[in-house]
């Protein structure tokens, strides 16, 4: 690691000048791009606890008919690595120390973007430090069971569309892992990249079965040319941070 690497890491960092063109496009066309026609009562959007996903939230529900949607946070949500930052042993080498939260707390976050944060306590991220690959692949296989559990949710409810805002390396491993694939696989997404995946169950010779299909993987109809980025696996460091 790198001393002005170091010096330069923010664990809960905001969006890049980019970053926010991204997600200002990406409010302004997600509705008629991606959901046009859909009824907004059939919308539940949830997002990651990390600061970065919180501001492109606010952009995404920015616009009519979206403003109208409730935003539950999700705590096990955050990027793979987890909260954390580099602490000096003294001796020119680091050890990675865990936060509970990043920028803002359950309370900030309230006040801030009055999302819903009633499944987190005061924190989200529950490592001493840096989340490992064991860990990770564990996490993805528990918010699977989760997303399902949310599908098999709403056949009693109206909320019949999930949108989940989160991060390139863990939308990767649900995407691979929804589709009975390696976990460890990689997709590389564009920043804002949408991808869509509708699930369904199927009784074959008397045992159901759970079955993802998917519509389109990283479409990014709504970004201008020259703000695409974040798709590329060596430039923007995706098998670097995904296997470190």
């Amino acid at each position: 690691m790198d001393e002005e690497e170091v010096k330069l890491r923010d664990k809960d960092p905001t969006l890049s000048d980019r970053g926010f063109r991204q997600a200002e496009a990406l409010g302004a066309r997600f509705y008629s791009t991606y959901l046009p026609g859909i009824d907004v009562k059939e919308v539940q959007v949830y997002t990651s606890p990390m600061y970065r996903c919180l501001l492109t939230t606010k952009s995404l529900i920015s616009s009519h008919p979206l403003d109208k949607i409730k935003v539950s946070v999700i705590p096990n949500l955050y990027e793979s690595g987890g909260c954390y930052d580099y602490i000096p042993k003294g001796d020119g080498t680091y050890i990675t120390q865990g936060f509970p939260h990043g920028k803002y707390n359950t309370t900030e976050i309230v006040s801030n973007f009055d999302y819903d944060c009633s499944l987190m306590e005061d924190g989200w991220y529950n490592g001493d430090k840096k989340e490992t690959n064991e860990i990770f692949f564990r996490r993805v296989e528990e918010i699977v069971d989760w997303i399902w559990s949310q599908h098999d949710a709403v056949r009693e409810s109206a909320n019949r569309n999930i949108i989940i805002v989160a991060h390139g390396n863990l939308m990767s491993g649900l995407i691979n892992r929804l589709l009975s694939n390696a976990v460890n696989g990689i997709i590389a997404s564009c920043n804002t990249g949408v991808s869509h995946l509708q699930l369904f169950t199927s009784t074959i010779n008397g045992e159901e079965r759970k079955i993802a299909c998917s519509k389109y993987i990283n479409r990014v109809d709504h970004l201008d040319k020259e703000i695409i980025m974040g798709n590329d696996i060596v430039h923007d460091h995706w098998i670097q941070e995904y296997y470190y």
